[in-house]
């Protein structure tokens, strides 16, 4: 979570919450995830991956339910978004997700032999 020790910064940024959502579900900018953010032999299994995700939603669900946190009047340090902003990215993120997996399976070499 990102940290909320600095005070509020009251600037908004360039990016709009349809900016953020809009990316979650448009495929047609294709971006590789940094280096440090690839997960190499973290998860055992797929049930050990899908309990950390839903456990990770979950933490996110409620911290955005039960903050009383001014998250658009704090951005993202580094970034130029809010923490607001931030919230609907994570939450929209495994959409993203979704859809790339369905153009791999929809791919004519799906599965390969």
């Amino acid at each position: 979570m990102p940290s909320l020790a600095q005070p509020p910064s009251g600037a908004s940024g360039n990016v709009t919450d349809a900016d953020i959502l809009w990316y979650r579900i448009d495929r047609t900018q294709r971006d590789k995830t940094g280096e440090a953010r690839v997960p190499r032999g973290k998860v055992k299994s797929t049930a050990e991956s899908l309990a950390e995700f839903r456990k990770l939603r979950s933490t996110v669900r409620h911290f955005s339910k039960s903050t009383r946190e001014d998250l658009r009047g704090r951005r993202l340090q580094g970034g130029d978004m809010q923490l607001y902003q931030w919230v609907l990215m994570i939450s929209t993120h495994a959409q993203r997700h979704i859809l790339q997996i369905r153009e791999i399976k929809a791919h004519a070499n799906y599965p390969k032999s």
